[in-house]
């Protein structure tokens, strides 16, 4: 869960109408997996950012959120080592979130770092925060591909929210993809998520569809995975 003070979430309907009005939709299946007619399905709200439309002005406000932190927060990027607390981490980050959740594994966890880039962020000598980050080739409606860093998840302690630890994360994401020639990105929000979604609204990103993942329950669903 992820949530800003003055960061107020769009209404569900507006969301549910706009997501309606747009062609981008997806439907995943869990692989490995019997689906039955009961089945239940986890929706997921699709939201992107221009990369372009990231300004400076945004970039100064979101400097400002972290002020009281700044000078403490130190990132690095995830390796091996870091598996066992980034799996803590999350556990004990999602276990309260309205999100599909069941725990991670050491297993899920170093599948997921080997596909994508971790930065964590750590305050007073404990990990804080973390973000998932992956650079994909997407189509668009030209059939021409556009280059999108899609960002997978985003885990705070409870010992560390509302303090701007998950801004400050963000903008160590937006400057390790300065360079990575990125057309937008993208990201997933639960559907109920409201905090969540009042914090991605608050960076720019802006709905686009929907994902639909299907499994015969919450516990074939890894919330980093669908990505």
């Amino acid at each position: 869960m992820i949530s800003l003070k003055r960061a107020a979430a769009p209404k569900p309907d507006a969301i549910k109408q706009r997501v309606k009005r747009l062609k981008m939709s997806k439907v995943v299946e869990v692989e490995g997996t019997k689906l039955g007619e009961e089945s239940p399905s986890f929706k997921y709200i699709i939201m992107n950012l221009p990369f372009n439309k990231i300004n400076a002005e945004k970039l100064a406000e979101m400097d400002g959120k972290i002020r009281q932190v700044k000078a403490f927060i130190k990132s690095r990027k995830a390796e091996e080592k870091d598996i066992p607390n980034l799996v803590a981490l999350y556990n004990v980050s999602f276990f309260q979130c309205p999100d599909p959740y069941r725990p991670v594994t050491e297993e899920d966890m170093r599948a997921i770092l080997e596909k994508s880039v971790i930065l964590i962020g750590s305050m007073y000598g404990v990990d804080a925060v973390f973000i998932v980050v992956k650079m994909e080739n997407i189509p668009n409606e030209a059939g021409k591909y556009e280059r999108v860093g899609v960002i997978c998840g985003i885990a705070v302690h409870p010992r560390f929210r509302q303090k701007g630890v998950a801004t400050a994360i963000g903008l160590e994401a937006y400057k390790y993809l300065l360079d990575k020639n990125i057309d937008y990105l993208q990201c997933e929000v639960y559907e109920t998520n409201g905090p969540s979604m009042a914090f991605i609204t608050w960076l720019g990103f802006r709905p686009v569809g929907e994902l639909i993942v299907k499994a015969p329950s919450v516990a074939q669903v890894n919330p980093l995975e669908h990505v």
